[in-house]
């Protein structure tokens, strides 16, 4: 008993020196006092942190947290390519299996829910009580990030950017159409498209084209595979559900609500009710944002634009040959390096209602191997085991700061996350601050799995285009696919 009683004494000392040591080391670090000089741990350790960004900035950052330590921890950036996720996350999940997995990784916001239980949360931060540290996070970042990234109150994944769907445009074209305002609305953007659209000779085909929209997946030997002429059109369709007053899943009573009309519970949406974007009979929200869509390949519509024969639609746009082109911020990098002579520019995406505004938006985030909890907090836990997951949560908070996500920012020239940041884009750069007021309204909904999801509305474009099955008929059996994915829950892809 005499022994029990003197280790126990010791595992209290020890536990009240480790507190004192952490709280001193919070309040150098977020205090901007510099870095630590003495008390430091006892221990130095190592971290791997998988990042897809492939940017100088991020191991900057890890190399001056380091310091702020006084070298106590290091952060090996390794530089993953994400290549659309197809190689990323099963070279992820192969190193998870091998028990040789990274202590931090990123992965895209969609992306989240299905490894949820492959890593933990950030919490226990000297210094702050979980209540404070949530309440920041809800009151500095924006409304899909804190959605995409927490769950129960607790914040899973750390991001310092964000991504939406906005719309370019060549400036020439519609000079030489006539057309001196950029569309607000897509009734107004209707009113373009025939005076930009010039015909091949066969009267079916386009030299030029307003728009690329209408097609999805496309079919080699009988076999869908993952081509299309139409840039994100897995994204393009849910933010025309969206606007159109559907949000497909309702995350307060977490079910899907795809093809089961307005959904007038939930006053997050901000549901259209007045208005839809084609007057059918039929009136759910997603049968008439497919119809729309699907009406830029329908000959027989004012609003036909394109065919499943047309080009790709990114070439299209570097070659002058499109009017309008829907994709994210970082597309316009592409545009300098490829075409640095089009003369182009970047107006919000067009809405159905201006008062209820709506985008996709999509961002990576980085989180934390739920390894490192539980080796760092088991009863004969190692000092270096059990620094490993202080200094991972110390991390990530360390990534939520304002300084350090300016320094981010201002490297790699995305859209803020922060409201804070986003004010300070909005009077700077006129396309970031576009982008940067986009994650205002930017939305997104649960993917059980995300590739299956995305494959989901190629198929029903697939069937649409390819097999002549009705787009209702088709709309019912992806309903179907959907609600069954919900049904059994997340999955990671690879």
């Amino acid at each position: 008993m005499g022994e029990l009683l003197k280790n126990r004494k010791f595992q209290i000392i020890a536990a009240v020196v480790v507190v004192l040591i952490l709280a001193l080391l919070a309040l150098v670090i977020f205090s901007g006092s510099g870095p630590v000089q003495e008390e430091l741990p006892p221990v130095s350790v190592s971290l791997v942190w998988w990042n897809v960004h492939n940017n100088p900035i991020y191991e900057q950052i890890a190399t001056e947290f380091s310091q702020a330590y006084g070298g106590a921890v290091t952060i090996k950036v390794v530089n993953m390519p994400y290549n659309n996720g197809e190689t990323y996350y099963r070279d992820l999940v192969m190193e998870f299996a091998r028990k040789t997995a990274p202590d931090i990784f990123s992965l895209r916001n969609d992306d989240i829910p299905a490894w949820r239980e492959f890593i933990t949360p950030v919490i226990d931060i000297p210094g702050f009580t979980n209540r404070q540290i949530i309440d920041q996070y809800r009151e500095n970042f924006v409304p899909l990030v804190y959605k995409d990234t927490t769950s129960r109150d607790q914040i899973y994944a750390v991001t310092t950017y964000m991504d939406n769907l906005q719309m370019y445009y060549n400036q020439e074209i519609l000079n030489q159409a006539g057309i001196p305002l950029r569309p607000k609305t897509w009734r107004e953007f209707e009113e373009q498209i025939k005076i930009i659209n010039q015909k091949n000779t066969d009267n079916v085909s386009f030299e030029q084209s307003a728009i690329a929209m209408g097609t999805g997946l496309k079919a080699e030997n009988g076999d869908i595979i993952r081509d299309t002429n139409v840039a994100n059109f897995y994204d393009i369709i849910p933010t025309l559900i969206f606007q159109n007053g559907n949000p497909i899943y309702d995350t307060l009573t977490e079910q899907s609500v795809l093809g089961a009309g307005r959904n007038q519970q939930d006053a997050d949406t901000r549901n259209i009710t007045k208005d839809s974007f084609d007057n059918v009979s039929e009136d759910d929200p997603v049968f008439s944002a497919l119809r729309y869509f699907t009406s830029f390949t329908d000959r027989d519509s004012p609003r036909y634009s394109w065919t499943i024969d047309s080009p790709d639609s990114k070439e299209a746009f570097l070659q002058g040959k499109l009017a309008y082109f829907i994709n994210y911020r970082g597309f316009e990098t592409e545009i300098k390096e490829k075409n640095p002579r089009l003369k182009y520019g970047i107006t919000e995406l067009p809405q159905l209602d201006l008062n209820s505004k709506k985008t996709n938006g999509k961002f990576f985030a980085d989180v934390i191997n739920r390894d490192l909890e539980t080796k760092g907090l088991q009863e004969n836990a190692s000092l270096e085991d059990f620094y490993k997951y202080e200094y991972a949560k110390r991390f990530l908070y360390y990534l939520m700061q304002p300084e350090v996500q300016t320094k981010i920012l201002g490297a790699t020239n995305l859209p803020a996350a922060r409201y804070d940041l986003i004010k300070e884009q909005q009077q700077g750069d006129v396309n970031l601050g576009l982008f940067a007021n986009g994650n205002l309204y930017a939305d997104s909904y649960y993917k059980p799995n995300v590739a299956k999801v995305e494959q989901m509305w190629g198929r029903l474009l697939y069937k649409y285009h390819y097999e002549n099955i009705p787009l209702k008929e088709g709309m019912g059996e992806m309903v179907q696919d959907y609600n069954v994915m919900v049904q059994r829950g997340p999955e990671i892809r690879f």
